[in-house]
């Protein structure tokens, strides 16, 4: 950033002078130009300070006499797979026209570009507009013939001399003009509108450099943390690759799109979500009580029928069958009653006392406590007694019988 170089000596005496009263405890050197200031000074009061660089493109061994203090990340720019993928995504590309400015740092990067591009120089037709003034570039910009990308370098100083920030005037600059798609080489300079590539990750660069320095204020040394690369990265606008017809099944593995409108399924998946869960429940809920209703009714069916066909073969075999309900203290008989108590019907009900009136008064107490035990224990009933008929005979029956409880209530 020194124009004159003959101003630096005078800058490195104020930077001194301003933090000889409380030494850093770290530098940060934030692009080329300022690890070249730190590494040039020279000075005791900063000979063990430790320095962390980064936003660099060059190798830092270069520099003479870096000594172990120092230690950071660089980034490497690829500029040849950003027009793989170009030609990839663009097959009938014939054209590349490179866009660069006159600043020291503008032909830093179109010479990265240039050599990048010479093993492709014969199959494709290779212009370089780097040396006109802004107007010029863009007038040309806007009529490029067809199959024909451009690809961005950085424009600082037009031939003209004007200057410019690259990312927040250049760029929006060649981007509104240009008639073709722009690719560009960092995420800086990543706009929307341009199509983007395999990028120079400045973001990533400054995350590594201040992990380094969080490592170093914890008490590690430079010495122990190696020079990192940080990672490059392919991104994509969604709304430059609509407006060239540009196919998002051909980016490469794990590119990052950005400016992709959101989704209504993105904007309420959430309240979808939960809508489905509600309704899916409220289908189980229902689907569990007719399933409930339908076992209640096959339970009903079968019991009755059940009921009819032991009731045919009492009749049949003369014998009787009895149900007694705990709760109501309700007796049903049926069966052969005539033969076994003297009842001309086939079907009887009545209390508990009334089939009690027929057991022989000897046998009541031990048929009722045969009765009790077998509930007790849900066990099976069984007992052998008399009974009296109501024209006063005696017989003896076999009693036999098994407990059950109804599906949806407990019967007491």
């Amino acid at each position: 950033m020194f124009p004159d170089r003959a101003s630096e000596p005078g800058f490195r005496e104020e930077f001194l002078h301003k933090y000889s009263g409380h030494k850093p405890d770290v530098i940060v050197a934030a692009g080329y130009a300022s690890l070249k200031f730190i590494a040039g000074m020279h000075d005791p009061f900063f000979a063990d300070t430790p320095v962390i660089f980064c936003g660099i493109i060059e190798d830092p061994r270069e520099l003479p006499k870096l000594d172990p203090h120092f230690t950071g990340v660089r980034s490497e720019p690829k500029p040849e797979e950003t027009l793989n993928v170009a030609l990839h995504l663009l097959p009938q590309t014939k054209r590349v026209v490179v866009v660069g400015g006159m600043g020291e740092f503008d032909r830093q990067w179109e010479a990265i570009a240039k050599q990048a591009f010479r093993n492709y120089e014969t199959k494709l037709d290779f212009t370089y507009l780097t040396d006109l003034a802004m107007p010029t570039l863009l007038e040309q910009l806007r009529h490029l013939p067809s199959n024909t990308i451009v690809f961005h370098t950085a424009i600082s100083q037009d031939a003209a001399g004007e200057r410019f920030v690259d990312s927040a005037q250049s760029v929006p600059l060649v981007l509104g003009a240009a008639n073709a798609p722009v690719f560009v080489m960092d995420d800086v300079d990543f706009r929307a509108g341009a199509v983007g590539g395999d990028l120079v990750n400045w973001a990533d660069d400054g995350r590594v450099a201040a992990d380094m320095a969080v490592r170093i204020l914890n008490g590690e040394k430079p010495q122990g943390i190696p020079m990192a690369i940080s990672q490059d990265v392919y991104m994509f606008d969604w709304t430059a690759m609509q407006r060239w017809g540009l196919k998002e099944s051909k980016l490469p593995l794990g590119s990052v799109v950005i400016n992709r409108p959101t989704s209504l399924w993105q904007l309420y998946k959430r309240y979808l979500f939960i809508g489905i869960f509600v309704i899916l429940a409220q289908m189980l809920a229902i689907f569990a009580l007719l399933w409930q209703r339908s076992k209640r009714r096959r339970t009903e069916v079968d019991l009755a029928r059940t009921n009819d066909q032991l009731r045919l073969a009492m009749e049949a075999g003369k014998s009787v069958g009895w149900e007694f309900e705990f709760a109501s203290k309700q007796n049903r008989w049926f069966g052969d009653l005539r033969t076994m108590f003297g009842i001309p019907l086939n079907t009887f009900h009545g209390q508990v006392g009334d089939f009690f009136r027929f057991v022989h008064p000897e046998d009541r107490e031990r048929v009722s406590k045969a009765l009790d035990q077998a509930r007790q224990d849900r066990a099976l009933y069984s007992e052998e007694f008399r009974v009296i008929r109501s024209d006063g005979a005696t017989r003896c029956v076999v009693s036999k019988g098994e407990i059950e409880y109804a599906p949806m209530a407990k019967l007491e």
